[in-house]
């Protein structure tokens, strides 16, 4: 299972009443790949460069083989999107769990596009597979907990 959990974008004081932020200020960088007991994780950093502004955007986060995306996985690509004002210099971690995987073993990519932004990387670590007759899946787990004052919650749909 792909579990996706969210984490909060940093509110600047001088973000109220931000214009929307430009695609030019927007970098989504190399999803940073790992691998835990059984799954693997990607980290997907989305940053602004820019001023702080305004963002009402939608990631899409995909498994990819040789630039093509598996379609025996279900849920891919995920959808997140993204609400909140972004600060500037700011970053949004958005954490995606892989499990249960009894395919190919070579050529897997982690890709992540924001508007024009995207970015790329391998897995390292691939998950195990648990059970051939089970599928592969990607799913969205919001993340828990309080969160502070200063941040505001990134909303995933």
């Amino acid at each position: 299972m792909l579990a996706v959990i969210a984490a909060a974008i940093a509110v600047h004081a001088s973000a109220a009443g931000a214009a929307r932020c430009s695609e030019k200020s927007i970098r989504v960088l190399p999803p940073a790949t790992q691998g835990t007991a059984t799954q693997a994780l990607a980290t997907i950093s989305v940053r602004n460069l820019g001023p702080a502004c305004r963002i009402d955007e939608t990631l899409t986060f995909s498994v990819l083989r040789r630039g093509a995306r598996l379609t025996s996985i279900g849920g891919n690509p995920l959808r997140v999107r993204i609400v909140g004002t972004f600060a500037h210099g700011t970053t949004a971690l958005i954490n995606a769990w892989w499990a249960n995987w009894c395919g190919v073993r070579d050529s897997l990519t982690a890709h992540a596009a924001i508007g024009t932004a995207s970015a790329s990387s391998r897995y390292a670590v691939l998950p195990v597979c648990l059970e051939h007759s089970a599928p592969s899946k990607l799913t969205f787990v919001r993340q828990g907990g309080s969160r502070p004052a200063w941040a505001a919650a990134i909303r995933v749909r």
